[in-house]
């Protein structure tokens, strides 16, 4: 019995000493100068890499940041330009007095009254010249000067003298249809071989303006109804033209 315990007890003792030179082994152990080098040269590299792969998310993360604020700046502008564009669809198609409620849009709304009378006179002079450059049968008038019946010469006429003879044309036209609009007076009733100059037209309405038998209903801003004063301006209108 006893030498039984002193041999457990030797090889227990063998056994305890064999793992403390096992488990020893890997830190007791010296590594060769050049691995240990090595070594350290992957950690050193390995630390610089995560240091880089650090900065470039950083990097990263302030370009997408910035890229994002842009966007979000330009969104914002477009938004801003939309909503004056319909801002100033609106408010042409709120103050548009002459388009129909359906336009829409109206240029006539930035128009001055002045321009749009302006443009009216340069249309019917076009309209006149176009007119007067054929005859009734299709042929081309002479330039050749107009002489009267005693060939005394070429009849030369002031503006004075124009507006005087149109003026006849248009108070027998009044007594004879009952009226005329003022925005195709000359187109309609000038039938001269010479285009009426602004200056004539100027002596026409003032004449008109000025005569006492002759008065201008108003139909809108731009349209008039010359007709003889006491008439049924309404009446007349709805007449000639429907």
């Amino acid at each position: 019995m006893t030498l039984t315990v002193i041999t457990g007890m030797k090889v227990w003792r063998v056994m305890n000493d064999g793992a403390a030179a096992w488990s020893g082994l890997g830190s007791t152990m010296n590594l060769p100068s050049a691995m240990k080098e090595e070594m350290d040269t992957l950690r050193m590299e390995l630390r610089d890499l995560k240091l880089d792969v650090t900065k470039d998310l950083m990097a990263l993360r302030d370009t997408v940041d910035s890229v994002i604020g842009d966007l979000v700046s330009i969104i914002e502008r477009q938004r801003s330009m939309l909503t004056r564009i319909e801002g100033l669809e609106v408010r042409a198609q709120s103050g548009s007095a002459i388009a129909a409620p359906t336009d829409p849009f109206n240029a006539f709304a930035y128009v001055g009254l002045e321009e749009l009378e302006g443009s009216s006179e340069e249309i019917e002079s076009v309209e006149v010249s176009a007119e007067s450059a054929v005859d009734s049968d299709g042929s081309v008038p002479s330039d050749e000067p107009e002489t009267n019946k005693g060939n005394a010469g070429p009849r030369v006429l002031s503006d004075e003298d124009w507006a005087a003879e149109f003026l006849e044309v248009v108070e027998s036209h009044i007594d004879e249809v009952g009226g005329i609009l003022n925005n195709v007076l000359f187109s309609k009733l000038w039938r001269n071989e010479i285009a009426p100059t602004p200056e004539i037209k100027k002596l026409v309405k003032a004449a008109l303006k000025a005569d006492e038998t002759i008065e201008l209903y108003k139909l809108s801003k731009l349209r008039g109804l010359y007709h003889r004063t006491g008439g049924d301006a309404l009446g007349i209108y709805k007449r000639i033209y429907g």
